[in-house]
């Protein structure tokens, strides 16, 4: 057991001492009900990290107002009870849990207006049609049609230039509801209040977006006065509570090229950085800016940055404050992180996809255990912002529906044959040994792999080589025997229980002419052709946990 990894160590931020370095931060889910109440979802989801022995865990984009973005929302004092539970469930595992508090770049009302007269025309036209009147319906329709239309170009115009033409009692207004949401975030036992500096925010303070003239535009000043302003109205409201503020950072590209609009370039996210301990801020959270239509920008796919890739200005704002400053942004491993402290570069790592893709980072630092490496694929973990879905990991099955998905016991002994050391022979073989069964794994090749090797030859995807460094390591552990560069014999099929085939497509079919045992197809077996890392994982997952 290594207690004495960095990542395990105590930190005082504020009034608060988090158990750990180790830090969840916000990230869009998807799993809240449609009233931004925490559901069953994202209660198991969150209570999954705090087992893997996460510390702090940051919800991200709770709305202080009636969005329709797909977020949590603490707009309405009926749904303080569903964050008191998830508050509530997090302490039982000694996890702090922060809210962060954000408001869309755009005119929220006047979207939600048209929206919803859009949706409702949409139900009036479907009740004609089922009246029999179709041409009212069809002009109804149109008409919800027209006004969705409104409503995204809109949505398009003020996500540009709502930073410039909102009034400053608008901007009032906004700042007294996001101060009433972190009240109510106290009330529900919430430990911390994140300050989303992005978004409105982000966008008042960039030099890239703000042409304002008046007191909220202009200068590097007057541009930083609406976020210090929102930070002391929340400071107010709960003198009490840990505050916490992300400040976004326009970075740039290899060729020049901004990344992302809506924050600060490092020079002057530095000098704000000091105004924020200033007024009263306990830790800085500094990320890549993400008001921008590149969602790469922020969430850098696999290839495209390097790793660890905003820790020199991460290391800049915690060389300017004294108060604990996080990092995140393609921490890829326990080791890294612990570095990241040794060097005294940050004071919390903000593990985000990698936790996605194994909660148990906090628990494998103190035990040793293999670390399943997020690959950096962008599939799953961006559907909820890009295909409003949930956010998965095309590695981890569970994800998402963790109250019911997990691996069960064995039913008594069973010899199990996995044949083919692909992505997914190597998790079919991972879950059945997990049950407590014996696992072999046959494969003709002398390496495992599979059609991840001839993948990953190319150069900007070489990181999808990170997801076989879990199987190389967790498997001798668990007992399986790995045959590679061997033929399957027939002794060994006679003897097996149960055959997993993990050969491709058509080759279930010929295994099963070799057996009497059942065979199991998984992968590309079941499609019958070749098919992506989501179906390799879950219908291996899915049929090794129900054998």
């Amino acid at each position: 057991m290594n207690t004495a990894s960095p990542l395990l160590q105590p930190l005082t931020v504020g009034p608060l001492t988090l158990k750990n370095r180790v830090m969840f931060p916000p990230m869009t889910t998807g799993y809240e009900e449609r009233d931004g109440a925490i559901g069953p979802r994202s209660l198991h989801f969150y209570e999954r990290l705090a087992k893997g022995g996460v510390g702090y865990i940051v919800l991200g984009d709770v709305a202080p107002v009636a969005t329709l973005s797909p977020t949590p929302r603490l707009n309405d004092d009926r749904l303080i009870p569903s964050f008191r539970a998830l508050a509530e469930t997090l302490h039982r595992y000694d996890c702090k849990l922060g809210v962060q508090i954000f408001h869309p770049e755009y005119d929220v009302p006047e979207v939600a207006r048209l929206m919803g007269l859009s949706r409702d025309l949409s139900d009036q036209a479907k009740a004609l049609e089922e009246a029999g009147d179709s041409a009212a319906a069809a002009e109804k329709r149109a008409a919800g049609e027209a006004a969705g239309n409104q409503a995204r170009a809109r949505l398009n115009h003020d996500m540009k230039h709502f930073a410039t033409e909102v009034t400053p009692a608008a901007l009032g207004e906004i700042r007294e509801a996001m101060a009433r949401c972190a009240r109510r975030a106290q009330q529900a036992g919430v430990d911390a209040i994140e300050v989303h500096g992005d978004r409105l925010l982000g966008s008042l303070c960039s030099p890239l977006l703000n042409r304002r003239t008046d007191s909220y535009g202009g200068s590097f000043e007057h541009r930083g006065r609406y976020a210090l302003e929102v930070v002391a109205a929340i400071r107010a409201t709960v003198p009490g509570m840990m505050i916490e503020y992300k400040l976004p950072l326009i970075l740039r590209n290899q060729d020049g090229s901004f990344r992302g609009k809506g924050g600060l370039p490092v020079e002057e996210a530095v000098q704000f950085a000091r105004l924020l301990e200033k007024a009263g801020v306990d830790m800085i959270q500094a990320a890549q800016a993400n008001h921008t239509s590149n969602k790469g920008d922020t969430v850098p796919p696999m290839g495209s940055a390097p790793f660890n890739w905003t820790l020199p200005a991460a290391a800049q704002i915690k060389a300017a404050v004294s108060i604990p400053v996080a990092t995140v942004g393609r921490v890829p491993d326990i080791a890294s992180g612990e570095e990241i402290l040794q060097a005294g570069k940050a004071d919390v790592i903000g593990y985000g996809r990698s936790l996605l893709c194994d909660p148990d980072i906090a628990n494998k630092a103190a035990s040793g255990e293999p670390l399943r490496r997020c690959i950096y694929c962008n599939t799953g973990c961006m559907h909820a912002i890009t295909s409003r879905k949930y956010v998965s990991c095309v590695l981890n099955a569970e994800n998402g529906d963790e109250e019911a998905i997990f691996i069960r016991p064995g039913q008594g002994e069973k010899d199990i044959a996995v044949l083919g050391a692909g992505l997914s022979g190597l998790e079919a073989a991972r879950v059945a040994a997990l049950r407590g069964y014996r696992v072999s794994v046959w494969d003709t090749a002398a390496e495992v792999g599979g059609q991840i090797l001839q993948a990953a030859a190319n150069p900007a995807r070489t990181e999808l080589l990170r997801c076989l460094d879990y199987y190389r390591e967790l498997l001798p552990r668990l007992g399986v025997a790995l045959h590679l560069g061997e033929t399957c014999p027939t002794a060994a099929l006679a003897q097996a229980d149960a055959v997993i085939a993990a050969v491709g497509p058509g080759g279930a079919e010929l295994i099963q002419q070799q057996t009497s045992a059942p065979v199991y197809p998984v992968g590309d077996c079941v499609a019958g052709k070749r098919t992506g890392f989501a179906n390799a994982i879950r219908t291996a997952y899915h049929t090794a946990n129900q054998l």
